[in-house]
């Protein structure tokens, strides 16, 4: 959208955002100065390995091995390498290899997500995993591939900007209470708008009391109470910024 001209045909001075939040029922939201979510690479590793019967592993190149190697050293690696006054986080969420008991297979595959608030640490980890990822190769005699197949940016929140948000959810909406300054571990695309253009990105809260699921979980609700709320934040912020 950004490189088919969103952002300027009309030049756009300024953008907002709303997202659902499940920190408590309608009636608040979460907002914060500058840095207000992660960013986000989401990675997939795939270990070429070679078969063998599993009473034969020393005729095999073990891509499962490989896996595991790969998954303690990238799971430590945080706790060792970033300044523990820094965020990240790196996350496993698929590890598939084989389908029979006695069997070594040929390939394994990894999917998971890198995510910080700092670019700078964001570039030295993926180079990291580069380099893990290198000795592997080398020490299992497995070919294996890093791709990097998605990311976004971390969102930062304009501070003046945000501040006028802020005073008009309190003028039109003064029930709204505002838990300032928290933010969010997730990430959300909204950002390459963010470092554009001055922008604000809010949570609205929407949990449904008895629910405790989160986001993306199957079994989450939203409070549909909220969407004459975030409207008329939409409507009022707009409004009041144009003039």
């Amino acid at each position: 959208m950004i490189e088919a001209g969103i952002l300027e045909n009309p030049k756009v001075d300024s953008a907002f955002a709303i997202h659902t939040g499940l920190k408590g029922p309608v009636g608040s939201y979460q907002v914060a100065l500058g840095t207000m979510a992660t960013s986000c690479d989401n990675f997939r590793i795939d270990i070429q390995g070679k078969g063998s019967h599993g009473a034969y592993p020393e005729e095999a190149f073990d891509p499962i091995a490989a896996g595991v190697l790969i998954y303690q050293q990238m799971s430590q690696f945080i706790a060792r390498e970033v300044n523990p006054n820094q965020v990240a986080t790196l996350t496993f969420g698929q590890f598939t290899a084989g389908n029979s008991s006695n069997v070594i297979p040929d390939k394994a595959m990894m999917q998971g997500t890198l995510r910080t608030y700092d670019e700078s640490v964001r570039s030295t980890l993926k180079e990291r995993m580069n380099q893990i990822v290198s000795s592997i190769e080398s020490i299992t005699r497995c070919h294996i591939k890093l791709d990097f197949f998605s990311g976004t940016v971390s969102l930062t929140n304009d501070p003046e900007l945000t501040q006028e948000v802020i005073k008009i959810l309190e003028e039109t909406q003064p029930e709204l209470v505002c838990n300032f300054g928290e933010k969010m571990m997730a990430s959300e695309d909204f950002a390459e708008i963010s470092r554009r253009v001055p922008s604000t990105y809010l949570m609205m809260n929407c949990q449904v009391p008895g629910n405790p699921y989160t986001h993306h979980h199957p079994k989450v609700e939203f409070d549909e109470a909220l969407l004459p709320l975030g409207t008329k934040a939409f409507v009022e912020i707009a409004l009041r910024l144009i003039k």
